[in-house]
């Protein structure tokens, strides 16, 4: 988190906003990261649906 963001939490700004200001500030979504990483075979998309799709056992 930067100052930017924080200003932006802390002033109540809306979500949409706060995830602009931490996409223009390098943030990478959680799905761009694990495509990425099928992509580079890193993990299995098989892997990638286990662990978004877990059982809430786990």
């Amino acid at each position: 988190m930067n100052d930017r963001i924080r200003e932006l939490v802390l002033d109540h700004k809306p979500a949409t906003a706060i995830r602009e200001a931490a996409i223009e500030s390098g943030m990478v979504s959680l799905q761009d990261a694990s495509k990425a990483k099928v992509l580079d075979g890193t993990t299995s998309i098989e892997e990638l649906r286990r662990v978004i799709f877990m059982d809430e056992d786990h």
